[in-house]
């Protein structure tokens, strides 16, 4: 991404929202002034400036700084109450600045809407105006008429060209400045589906904003359970309850690991009918639990390199370990010996494409636990960005179909429902299929990346 420098206005909001200033409220458990903050850094701007009120600058001077860390590049500029945007915005520009983009601090919005601004923005020399929703604001006239009519709820991400911004007429509002410019050409408007924008001014707003911020995390590479079934349950779970606790997404993976293992002991005893049922459930509840780890890590901006790696190696050890638990504790309530040999291949199957993965990602991929920057030796390299990571895929093709049918939601949901019927037999038996597919794109996978393998990183 380009030079960027982040502006962001709290002067003159002296609204107060359940007790305290609009910028300071909570939602989905950290407040807008800090989410916002969090998100430039996470998007590597060069420098954030947040632009105050005398007032105001103790107790929001002191959150941004926190949620900022101990590192240069956070600069708080103290102007008067009155002072307009285009005041704030020329007080906080800056002679090494390329461009800026300019947040209102009492502004919830979702990170891929500014991801995408700034991804735009690359091949824009004069300025963008994000709204996030494509539904109110589809062209020229529509977004002039929400400017007039929005006043102070007009809640957008602007990015300008630093020349633009320097030249802005002082004593004007953001609103009335954008819609001349619009007029004049000097900047384009953006919208962006499964994004949203929302300006906290009463205590209605906060909730709202909360509600959109949490669906904003949904994910287009969820499986069809994932989906419909169990990010639904999670996004709610994260909301209501690991958001408001002092958790971190690795607390988070280390439960949903515990209740896996809770699943896989009873497979492995097989105590009867409705324990091993329960094993299943558990075993469900853990797929779903680990949604919102990363949902939590998104909310918060708590990414780590040994967080991925721990999601991911704890999920595929469990996943071969309740796949080997089935057929071990069927073997030992007098089933044949193949399903103890079964289980010790599916074992050995798993393990050999693991091992490959993990090779590829440590390698090739800078070290990444990110399961999704794996390419198989039938693939090609992703060279396009993901512009919106949220937006569902409009259709999808024959292939990309099955391939949901494979996906540790989809089969974990699966041995549910075998499960309820007590034929877990079944689910064990298409496992062993799936493994031996496995074990053999696992060789070749090897052989792959042995030989050559990916030529560069992602």
């Amino acid at each position: 991404m380009n030079d960027w420098t982040a502006v962001i206005i709290a002067c003159g909001h002296a609204k107060m929202v359940k007790g305290r200033p609009a910028p300071l409220s909570r939602i989905a458990g950290m407040t807008v002034l800090a989410r916002t903050i969090k998100c430039v850094r996470h998007l590597k701007a060069r420098a954030c400036r947040l632009v105050l009120s005398e007032e105001d600058s103790e107790t929001l001077g002191k959150e941004a700084q926190v949620a900022w860390g101990s590192q240069a590049g956070l600069t708080i500029i103290k102007l008067g109450k009155a002072c307009a945007h285009t005041d704030a915005i020329r007080a906080a520009s800056d002679d090494r600045d390329q461009q800026l983009v300019v947040f209102f601090a009492d502004t919830a919005f979702s990170i891929n809407l500014l991801q995408g601004l700034l991804n735009e923005g690359l091949q824009d020399s004069a300025g963008l105006a994000a709204t996030g929703e494509a539904e109110r604001f589809p062209g020229r006239e529509e977004f002039h008429k929400a400017l007039n009519s929005s006043g102070d709820r007009f809640a957008g991400l602007i990015l300008l060209d630093a020349q633009v911004a320097k030249e802005l007429p002082p004593g004007k509002t953001l609103p009335d400045e954008l819609s001349r410019m619009v007029a004049q050409g000097q900047v384009r408007l953006r919208s962006m589906n499964n994004s949203f924008t929302w300006r906290i001014m009463e205590p209605a707003d906060v909730s709202r904003a909360e509600s959109r911020q949490v669906r904003a995390l949904r994910r287009n590479g969820d499986g069809l359970i994932s989906r419909w079934l169990n990010r639904p349950v999670s996004l709610l779970l994260s909301r209501f309850i690991f958001c408001r606790l002092p958790l971190t997404p690795n607390h988070i993976t280390f439960i949903a690991g515990l209740i896996g293992w809770a699943a896989i002991l009873l497979m492995f005893l097989w105590p009867g009918y409705w324990w091993v049922l329960l094993g299943a459930f558990l075993f469900h509840v853990s797929s779903v639990l680990d949604g919102c780890d990363g949902e939590v890590a998104r909310l918060r901006f708590q990414f780590s390199r040994f967080g991925e790696w721990f999601d991911n190696v704890l999920d595929e050890v469990n996943n071969s370990l309740f796949i080997a638990g089935i057929g071990v504790g069927i073997w030992r309530m007098g089933g044949n010996d193949i399903y103890l040999w079964a289980s010790l291949f599916h074992l050995a199957a798993v393990t050999i494409l693991d091992s490959a993965t993990f090779y590829q990602l440590i390698r090739w991929r800078g070290g990444t636990g990110n399961i999704e920057k794996m390419r198989y030796f039938f693939q090609g390299e992703e060279t396009k960005p993901v512009e919106d990571p949220t937006a569902y895929p409009s259709r999808r093709s024959l292939a990309e179909f099955a391939m949901q049918l494979v996906r540790r939601d989809f089969y974990i949901f699966l041995l549910l429902v075998l499960a309820c019927f007590d034929r877990l037999y079944i689910g064990f038996w298409i496992s062993i299929g799936a493994a031996v597919i496995l074990f053999v794109l696992g060789i070749i996978q090897w052989g792959w990346q042995l030989s050559g393998g990916p030529d560069r990183v992602n």
